[in-house]
């Protein structure tokens, strides 16, 4: 438990890669430079949110590893249902949404031997008692927390309880080979079926019509000609 670091997600990949056993925790009451996906930064004031990263050794290939941000995602929703006066969505692959806002995102990075699994670091950020002021100008839009939404403050010790005890059952599931329970509950909060989307890629931009959410995880979208893109990374946009 650091008062001060500058990535959570930075010092579990240092620890993991020193041996440290699976399970072990990083929480940091504030990040300097919490990290989101593709570079982007996460806003992490002292105090005011939960900023942590575990750091799992599944015995599955690394074709796997995807499945991992979708079952944090799940046990995130699950965590804040009682909190919140409306349901939380997910946001393929990694954000989870409050009328529309980001209240949490899950960065999961991977270190692999060819095939095998060296280590997962799952860092996640949850928004609890960040007042809306405090958001910078820039994501103050986008933006959202427990108590922006709620209207009080919440015990993040609770919370961070929660989570812990709601992940360990999904990841129970996930070792046990039960990934389609968990898929199931993920499209539930996606409720994403059939809503047109932007996806960003490396190269290219497409628009279309998600189809579904495959078993390994990976986006089904229906582009404007009607062909079907399988699509592993990119930034979505709802539109």
């Amino acid at each position: 438990h650091l008062t001060e670091t500058d990535s959570t997600n930075s010092r579990a990949k240092e620890l993991a890669g020193r041996g440290t056993p699976e399970g072990t925790i990083v929480l940091a009451e504030r990040q300097t430079l919490g990290r989101g996906r593709r570079g982007r930064s996460w806003f992490s004031p002292a105090g005011a949110g939960l900023y942590l990263s575990l750091v799992l050794r599944p015995e599955v290939s690394p074709a796997e590893a995807p499945k991992l941000t979708l079952m944090t995602a799940v046990a995130v929703c699950d965590v804040l249902v009682p909190y919140l006066p409306s349901a939380p969505r997910v946001k393929w692959p990694n954000d989870i949404l409050v009328s529309g806002r980001k209240i949490a995102g899950i960065l999961t990075e991977i270190s692999t031997e060819p095939d095998a699994i060296d280590y997962v670091v799952v860092g996640l950020g949850i928004n609890v008692n960040v007042p809306a002021r405090q958001f910078p100008k820039e994501i103050r839009e986008r933006a959202t927390s427990i108590l922006v939404e709620t209207g009080k403050t919440h015990s993040r010790t609770a919370i961070l309880r929660s989570f812990l005890e709601h992940f360990e059952g999904t990841y129970a599931l996930f070792r046990e080979g039960r990934f389609p329970l968990i898929l199931d509950r993920w499209k539930a909060y996606a409720g994403a079926t059939g809503r047109y989307v932007r996806v960003e890629q490396v190269g290219r931009v497409l628009s279309g019509e998600i189809q579904d959410v495959d078993e390994d995880g990976f986006l089904l979208l229906r582009d404007e000609k009607g062909h079907l893109h399988r699509i592993v990374s990119g930034d979505v946009t709802y539109l």
